[in-house]
């Protein structure tokens, strides 16, 4: 869903799009902060007496540490060039 929309900001910005997409692509496979997030969250969800608020309590922090290496990592191994 948001493929298209990536491709055309990287190419409006003047950038080759692999490295946004490779950001787009960790960025969506890493939601922490709900239950919802992935199936695995649904399986201990209810078994395990956990509630909302653990999930954003714990999956927040996840988050923001997921960004920080999501950003750091695809800058070093895909550096940014500009279209040809």
């Amino acid at each position: 869903m948001f493929f298209p929309i990536m491709y055309d900001a990287a190419e409006k910005l003047g950038y080759e799009p692999f490295p946004f997409l490779v950001a787009l692509m960790v960025s969506v496979s890493s939601s922490f902060a709900t239950p919802i997030g992935s199936p695995t969250h649904m399986l201990v969800y209810g078994p395990g007496g956990y509630r909302f608020n653990d999930f954003m309590r714990i999956g927040l922090l996840m988050n923001i540490i997921i960004l920080a290496a999501n950003i750091f990592i695809v800058n070093v191994v895909y550096p940014l060039t500009p279209l040809p």
